[in-house]
């Protein structure tokens, strides 16, 4: 059973780093490294820089030489990768090292090799509309006596076709499905769908690369709700079984992600559904991890879509963009438009030819 993983939530434990065994203390958003007895003086002298023979400096800048970090947590035994950034400063006190932390994936056990992604969340909810997945069978007799039948589709009705992207020059394939969940707990929705975005690949321990396809997913979902504050409730992460299932191994957390639904938009019908760009998605997709779509102009929230003057000079930028992009020879012309233009571009002409450059006096 894989634990809820919460950003207030304190775990310790054992990780590498530059080939020494750190014990970590992880604290909301900080990871600290406290070195073993024997390697303090090691660590502190990365601190150092040599003036000359025997004479050093301290103070010297460290920076992340990892993209994330590999360990176990000795509360739970679980293998627990921290995704930090390559070249982003360590803050340091003493030989204890201060790392910034954007992504935390806690496995069920031991780590294991990725091949799917999962996410979830209210935007995907309304992308791909839940309301497809069942029906309700209404009989008047029966409604009359409190009987109401709820009929689940089939899940291949339910399931779009994949569509390839390339991401790190590893092909990934994405598709939306509609998952169910039945429960008899009190507290609990007897039957509960829920939309899906899978993006599923080669078996992978890059969990750099896992990470980028989250933030890949993330601004998928942004560019198809036009603002920048959606919600991605969940993150799982699968194995491929001997049998071909996916397994649920491990899940994820974005400690930038954001945690509160804007409703309203979602109410309103203010995004593009899946039945739009169906056949499409993995093109999309794939301009976003290449950064040839335009997504600055995107505002952070629905509230903010206000129209001044730094937004209008936003849009325009993107709209110059994408027309770039998509005519980069420009818009190509009729032959009859050609025929016309070229017609009058010589009425034109004769008439500059004849003109002696003198201003004609009205006869009036």
């Amino acid at each position: 059973v894989i634990n809820n993983l919460d950003v207030f939530n304190v775990y310790s434990g054992k990780v590498n780093y530059k080939d020494i065994c750190f014990d970590f203390v992880y604290d909301k958003h900080e990871l600290r490294l406290i070195p073993p007895s024997d390697k303090k003086e090691e660590v502190k002298h990365w601190r150092m820089q040599e003036l000359s023979k025997g004479w050093y400096t301290m103070g010297v800048p460290l920076t992340m030489e990892a993209p994330y970090l590999e360990g176990k947590i000795n509360e739970t035994g679980q293998s627990i990768v921290f995704i930090t950034r390559e070249g982003d400063t360590i803050g340091s006190y003493n030989s204890v090292l201060r790392v910034q932390v954007f992504a935390v994936i806690l496995f069920s056990t031991n780590k294991k090799m990725i091949s799917r992604i999962a996410f979830t969340g209210p935007e995907i909810n309304a992308i791909h509309s839940v309301s497809q997945a069942f029906s309700l069978i209404y009989e008047k007799e029966k409604s009359e006596k409190g009987i109401v039948s709820v009929q689940t589709t089939e899940y291949e009705k339910t399931t779009t076709d994949k569509n390839d992207f390339c991401v790190n020059d590893k092909v990934v394939s994405v598709h939306f499905s509609i998952g169910r969940r039945l429960s008899k707990g009190i507290q609990d929705t007897p039957l509960k769908l829920t939309s899906i975005m899978v993006f599923e690949f080669e078996p992978t321990d890059d969990y750099a690369f896992v990470y980028r396809l989250y933030n890949i997913a993330k601004q998928f979902i942004q560019y198809l709700c036009y603002r920048k504050n959606v919600v991605i409730e969940a993150v799982e992460l699968s194995e491929l079984m001997d049998n071909g299932k996916s397994y649920i191994c491990a899940k994820m957390q974005a400690l930038d992600s954001n945690q509160q639904c804007e409703k309203k938009p979602i109410k309103d019908g203010c995004y593009i559904s899946q039945r739009y760009i169906s056949g499409f998605e993995g093109k999309i997709l794939s301009d976003i991890a290449s950064d040839t779509i335009y997504t600055r102009h995107l505002p952070d929230s629905y509230e903010d879509n206000c129209y001044n003057a730094a937004r209008f000079v936003m849009i325009t930028a993107a709209f110059e963009w994408e027309f770039r992009r998509i005519f980069p020879d420009g818009v190509s012309k009729r032959d009859k438009k050609k025929e016309a233009e070229k017609q009058a571009t010589q009425v034109l002409q004769e008439l500059i030819d004849d003109s002696t450059g003198e201003l004609m006096n009205n006869p009036g």
